[in-house]
């Protein structure tokens, strides 16, 4: 992105203040201009209140105290680390599911009110990590960026990313038992990630021409 439409989106991203320019040269050197960086980088200056909306957007410290990761996994990375603690469970857990998600198998995996589950997904749209978009049958979400489920996914510890891949699974086993060859690859990658070969097997060749329906039982 040039330097003049790097401006323009930081003009839209912290509004027009005099006092803002010096911040904006240092995002758009630090981004090389990139605008999904960009972004980011605003938003964890917004949630570590560094940088503050009330009518106008100020900044709260001074630029030489500023400390922006210098890349935008990092950036990311910092923003997951300060959620609350529920709000980083689901989007870890989100993020193990994979890039989408119905809400159905949301509710099949978490063990969370309605409620709870919907304000929490609120948040996280709120935040901008996840985006709720059209469906026919169901409500589904989606990450922001592939780079956000990336970075949500490698920050869940092994042993619990192996036991939410199983439990996906068993749950698009339920929600799903009368189309399971439509999922066969996202059984397949969910069992074999749990480290539950005998079903990543069973699931592999589920949805090859010539193989009939899969059946579970």
């Amino acid at each position: 992105m040039g330097k003049d439409l790097a401006e323009e989106l930081l003009s839209a991203l912290l509004r027009d203040n005099a006092e803002l320019v010096p911040l904006k040269r240092v995002i758009i050197e630090q981004t090389e201009g990139n605008p999904f960086f960009m972004e980011e980088t605003v938003q964890v200056l917004l949630d570590e209140g560094t940088l503050v909306r009330n009518g106008v957007t100020h900044l709260t410290r001074a630029i030489s105290e500023l400390k922006i990761p210098p890349t935008v996994q990092g950036i990311l990375a910092a923003r997951i680390d300060r959620l609350p603690p529920n709000a980083k469970d689901l989007l870890q857990a989100l993020a193990v599911i994979g890039r989408e998600f119905p809400l159905s198998l949301i509710r099949a995996v978490l063990t969370k009110t309605d409620d709870e589950l919907s304000a929490l997904l609120n948040d996280l749209q709120l935040r901008e990590f996840i985006y709720e978009q059209p469906a026919v049958r169901d409500t589904e979400f989606i990450f922001k960026h592939a780079l956000t489920q990336e970075v949500a996914y490698n920050s869940v510890l092994i042993e619990r990313r192996k036991q939410l891949h199983d439990r996906i699974g068993a749950a698009i086993e339920t929600l799903f038992a009368d189309r399971l060859e439509d999922r066969c690859g996202e059984l397949a990658r969910h069992y074999r990630l749990s480290r539950d070969a005998r079903k990543a097997i069973h699931y592999l060749p589920c949805g090859r021409a010539g193989y009939p329906p899969l059946r579970t039982r």
